[in-house]
């Protein structure tokens, strides 16, 4: 068993709908770069905060920063499609 962080742990620091944002939110590699500085090795991404497209650049630097960090990724949320998961 692995302890990881869910982008659920920092909801008010990424943004809840409904709310204020947050002054400075977190996009994904801000809450990747939070999740490894506090010595996780294993984040969940929820629907609050998808996953970057792996084919764009933001999802590139995410992917690769995990990748090289050896960071595993779990998916996670309500509304999955199968053309999601693809990507």
């Amino acid at each position: 068993m692995k302890l990881g962080l869910g982008t659920y742990a920092l909801a008010w620091s990424i943004g809840v709908p409904g709310n204020p944002p947050p002054e400075r939110p977190l996009d994904a590699e801000a809450f990747l770069r939070f999740a490894l500085g506090h010595g996780f090795r294993l984040v969940q991404m929820a629907d609050n905060q998808p996953l970057p497209d792996p084919a764009g650049e933001e999802g590139g630097r995410f992917l690769e920063t995990a990748r090289r960090e050896g960071v595993a990724i779990e998916i996670g949320g309500r509304g999955l499609t199968e053309e999601y998961l693809r990507r």
